[in-house]
């Protein structure tokens, strides 16, 4: 989620990233990680630029680990982000391009293909192909 501004949250009103720190919750049972229904996953419209948003959809996070998948529509592109988290990306449909932003370099990966982005690397996705892109990852935390 990217907000105007410096700031993460305006006083007296819940944020995406207030129902972010507290998902998934208290389990009603014991987890099995490899059978979370997708209706109970966390889904996030990220960006703020209409044009430019994709669907981020998380399956478990805490404090140093986030682990999600990602849906970007046919010929999508997005707006620059940076975090301080390294990521691992793989491809389960279409093609996504990442591109590094202040750079020339650009990584084209395809369906099982895997990116590792380093934290704090400013970088956009695009979606190229006629498929929309869609991608699995897993994002921790540095030090």
């Amino acid at each position: 989620m990217v907000l105007n501004g410096s700031h993460d949250r305006n006083e007296d009103f819940a944020t995406r990233l207030d129902q972010l720190a507290s998902w998934p919750g208290e389990p009603k049972s014991a987890i099995d990680m490899m059978k979370l229904d997708r209706a109970t996953w966390l889904h996030l419209i990220t960006g703020d630029e209409p044009r430019q948003t994709y669907l981020s959809s998380f399956f478990y996070c805490d404090e140093k680990i986030r682990a999600g998948e990602m849906r970007l529509p046919v010929r999508r592109d997005t707006k620059p982000e940076s975090v301080p988290f390294e990521k691992v990306i793989r491809v389960t449909v279409g093609t996504l391009v990442v591109s590094l932003t202040g750079t020339t370099d650009v990584l084209r990966a395809e369906v099982g293909d895997v990116v590792f982005l380093p934290a704090n690397v400013e970088h956009s996705f695009m979606s190229v192909g006629e498929t929309g892109t869609t991608a699995v990852f897993g994002m921790a935390s540095v030090g």
